[in-house]
């Protein structure tokens, strides 16, 4: 399936319209600074009635650069999941996921296959409630809600993250809403939304075209900061 996605995004990149490209750093809080932990190449595309995005990202851990890569495709008109693949490597250790979505009459279905380094798990089927947003896909899902966010409407989703296998694929509830503004949102002329789901909350600082200048959660004390490709590079060396 991971295949599948890649073959995808080559043959369909010449007749695809980039939405975005996006390069973002991640700090860290270490007790008593944010430190340099990570960051993220999102691109999000439009093709052959497809939403493709995809996500690949490189953070410190252990000693290493752990490196994920993650992509998903939805319907455009539907905004219903199709697939998604997610692969991790640290070290010697490998996580690789397919995950695809099957629609019947009244129900929908999530088949997935997951493999924790040389072990392959049994596929497994799991229910699929309708309006389901995926994690890779979600900045985009959240632009396409920008004009609807205001401080008296709450709007509610489900989103399932692709590399959630220890949950079983267990999509989460959350709420998006527009909140008073700070000194970054005044300054950067940025819409600011609290993005709740479960206990973890965080705040997205939207242009006006409902893409993220900034990411931050004061809760577990990081903050994520769109860049250029040349800033992300010096920030974490990956080439």
């Amino acid at each position: 399936m991971l295949v599948n996605l890649l073959l995808l995004l080559v043959v369909t990149h010449a007749l695809s319209n980039d939405l975005w490209d996006s390069w973002y750093t991640i700090k860290t809080s270490n007790g008593k600074e944010l430190i340099r932990y990570g960051k993220y190449h999102e691109t999000v595309q439009e093709s052959e009635g497809r939403i493709i995005g995809q996500i690949s990202a490189w953070k410190k851990e252990r000693g290493f650069v752990k490196n994920e890569q993650i992509g998903a495709a939805i319907d455009k008109k539907s905004n219903e999941p199709i697939f998604f693949n997610y692969l991790s490597t640290l070290a010697e250790q490998n996580i690789k996921i397919d995950g695809t979505f099957k629609k019947s009459e009244n129900t929908r279905t999530l088949t997935t296959i997951v493999k924790l380094g040389k072990t392959k798990h049994p596929t497994k089927e799991h229910n699929a409630p309708q309006s389901l947003v995926l994690s890779t896909l979600f900045s985009y899902w959240l632009s396409n809600q920008y004009l609807k966010l205001t401080p008296k409407n709450i709007i509610s989703f489900k989103v399932l993250y692709e590399d959630d296998f220890q949950s079983n694929f267990s999509p989460k509830k959350g709420t998006a809403e527009q909140v008073k503004d700070d000194a970054f949102s005044t300054l950067s002329k940025t819409m600011k939304v609290r993005i709740t789901i479960g206990r973890n909350k965080t705040f997205w600082y939207l242009d006006k075209k409902g893409h993220a200048l900034r990411i931050q959660s004061d809760q577990f004390q990081w903050v994520s900061d769109r860049v250029n490709e040349k800033t992300a590079e010096k920030f974490l060396p990956t080439k």
